[in-house]
C-alpha cells in the first residue's frame, strides 16, 4: 500500500484542476481511509462551509459518473448550516467489483437545496493490488440506533447494524451491547460486503429512575474489537397514580378506604376528591384530615396527597351518622312515651281577685279548665281542690255549672272541694268555678295549691295536677 502515496500529489493537482468554484459555499476532503483493497470502503471527513448571509441545506451527492462505479454514502444525507458558518459529514465511497485497481478521483457534487446551486469536486482515492478472493485483514463498520428517550413501560428497540467491508467472510463475531441497564450478548457472522441488521427488544424495570445513560455496542472475534460505537439515551420520567376505593357500609355509617399507588418512577403530588354536601360535612372526618373546597357550586373534601415511585399511601373516610340518629331516636322515642303516658285530663287552674278591703284582698273567683285531650272516652272523674284556712267557700254564689259533690271544711287544713263527674267525652272541656271569701284581710300576694284529678283510663286509675296559681286583679 505504500507505494500508493506516490500518487496523491498528481491526484491533487488533478483535483485542483477540476474545482468548480461557487461564491456562497464549498467543501474540503480530509482523508481518513482512503488506501483500499477491492470491495473495501474509502472513507473522507467532508466539511461543507456556507459563506453565503442566508441558513442552507446541502446535500452531498456522486456525480452521475461516480454512480456508475462507485456506491456513494453521507451520514447524515442532508445537512442544515447556518449563514457563515461550516459543518462537517462523513462520506464512504465503495468501488464495484469490476473497478480496475490503482489512483482514482471520485467527481462529488454539493447541492445546495434553497438556491439549487452546485459546487463539484473530486477526491482521491487509492485501489491497491491484490486478489479477490486473497487474504484480508477484518473491516466491520457498526451503527447502532436507539431513541433518545424511552419510556420503561414499553419495550427498548436496539437496532444493530454491521456492514463488511471487504471480501472476507467473517464467521465467529461477538456483538456485546450494554445499555448499564439492559444488555446482550449474541454471535454473528456476516458475508463479504454484506450489510446485515438486528433488532433486539429489552424490557427494563418500569420504575428506573429517570436519568441519562450510556449505551456502548461492541464487536469482537478472537478477543480482538473489530467496532465499537456509543451513544446516550434518557429514560423518560413518568408517574402513574393507581386509585382503588373499597367502601364499607355500616349502621348510620359508611367507610371508604382509598388506596393510591404510584406505579411511576418519579414523585407526584395528587389531589383525592369526594364530594359532600354542607349537611353531610358535619359528620365527615378522615385520616390523614381533610380539607373542603367549592368548584362550580359543588362542594368538596379534598386531600393532597405525595407519592414517591412505588410508594402506596391509605386515606380513610368516614361519615358517621350514628351519634346525630341516636339523639334523634331518643328523642322520637320521648315524644311517642308522651303520648303514650301523658295525662289523658288537662287541669288548667285560674284564680283573681273580685274585690278588696281597705286593709287587703277579701274576695276571689276561682275557675279551673277540665279538658280531655284524647279520643276515648274518660270515665269516673273525680276532681279535688283545696282553699287555704283563711278562706271559706262562698257556696251560695258563682258554683259553675257543675256544682260540687262535696265540700268538707277542716279547721286547720282548710276547705276540700270535690267534683265527681261520671265521664269526659272525647275533646270535651268543662269549667269548674267558685267563690272564696277571705276570713282574715290579705295584704300582699297569695297562692292557691293545686287542683287534683283522679280518673279510670283504661281500666286503671290514674291522677294529675293542674298548675298552682297566684292571686291578682281583676283589670
Amino acid at each position: 500500500m505504500k507505494h500508493s502515496k506516490l500518487f496523491i500529489i498528481p491526484l491533487l493537482l488533478i483535483l485542483a484542476a477540476f474545482l468548480v468554484n461557487a461564491e456562497n459555499f464549498d467543501f474540503t476532503a480530509e482523508e481518513v481511509d482512503i488506501d483500499i483493497l477491492p470491495g473495501q470502503t474509502a472513507m473522507y471527513d467532508i466539511t461543507i462551509y456556507n459563506r453565503n448571509i442566508i441558513d442552507d441545506r446541502f446535500q452531498l451527492t456522486g456525480d452521475i459518473s461516480t454512480t456508475l462505479s462507485w456506491d456513494v454514502s453521507t451520514s447524515p444525507q442532508i445537512v442544515n448550516i447556518e449563514a457563515g458558518t461550516h459543518k462537517t459529514i462523513r462520506l464512504e465511497l465503495t468501488p464495484h467489483l469490476d473497478m480496475s485497481l490503482g489512483a482514482k478521483q471520485v467527481i462529488m457534487k454539493l447541492k445546495s437545496l434553497e438556491t439549487g446551486e452546485l459546487y463539484r469536486a473530486a477526491v482521491p482515492v487509492y485501489i491497491g493490488e491484490g486478489v479477490r478472493f486473497g487474504t484480508y485483514v477484518p473491516n466491520v463498520a457498526i451503527t447502532v440506533d436507539i431513541d433518545k428517550e424511552i419510556d420503561p413501560r414499553e419495550k427498548v428497540a436496539v437496532n444493530v447494524c454491521l456492514k463488511n467491508r471487504n471480501l472476507l467472510d467473517i464467521e465467529n463475531l461477538l456483538v456485546f451491547v450494554d445499555g448499564e441497564v439492559f444488555e446482550e450478548e449474541y454471535e454473528s457472522s456476516i458475508g463479504p460486503l454484506e450489510y446485515k441488521c438486528n433488532e433486539i427488544l429489552f424490557t427494563i424495570n418500569n420504575n428506573e429512575t429517570p436519568q441519562e445513560h450510556t449505551l456502548t455496542t461492541t464487536v469482537t472475534r478472537d478477543n480482538d474489537t473489530l467496532a465499537s460505537a456509543v451513544q446516550t439515551y434518557e429514560i423518560r420520567a413518568y408517574a402513574d397514580i393507581i386509585e382503588k376505593s373499597n367502601t364499607k357500609t355500616g349502621l348510620f355509617i359508611y367507610t371508604e378506604t382509598i388506596t393510591l399507588y404510584n406505579d411511576g418512577n418519579m414523585e407526584e403530588i395528587t389531589t383525592i376528591k369526594r364530594e359532600i354536601g354542607g349537611f353531610n360535612k358535619l359528620f365527615a372526618r378522615s385520616n390523614p384530615k381533610h380539607e373542603s373546597l367549592k368548584e362550580d357550586g359543588v362542594s368538596y373534601v379534598a386531600w393532597k396527597i405525595t407519592l414517591d415511585s412505588e410508594e402506596t399511601k391509605t386515606i380513610t373516610f368516614v361519615r358517621d351518622y350514628r351519634w346525630p340518629m341516636i339523639v334523634l331516636i331518643v328523642i322520637v322515642v320521648a315524644v311517642v312515651l308522651y303520648f303514650l303516658f301523658r295525662s289523658p285530663i288537662v287541669l288548667f287552674k285560674d284564680a283573681y281577685v273580685i274585690g278588696k278591703a281597705d286593709e287587703g284582698v277579701s274576695d276571689l273567683k276561682v275557675k279551673v279548665l277540665v279538658k280531655n285531650r284524647t279520643r276515648r272516652l274518660i270515665k269516673n272523674i273525680r276532681i279535688i281542690d283545696k282553699i287555704p284556712s283563711i278562706a271559706e267557700v262562698v257556696e251560695k254564689e258563682h258554683l259553675g255549672t257543675i256544682k260540687p259533690s262535696k265540700i268538707i271544711k277542716h279547721g286547720k287544713k282548710g276547705t276540700i272541694i270535690k267534683w265527681d263527674i261520671e265521664g269526659f267525652e272525647p275533646y270535651e272541656e268543662r269549667i269548674l268555678s267558685y267563690k272564696i271569701k277571705s276570713t282574715l284581710r290579705i295584704v300582699g300576694g297569695m297562692s292557691l295549691p293545686s287542683v287534683k284529678a283522679r280518673f279510670e283510663d283504661n281500666g286503671k286509675e290514674r291522677t294529675t295536677t293542674s298548675n298552682p296559681v297566684s292571686l291578682h286583679k281583676k283589670e
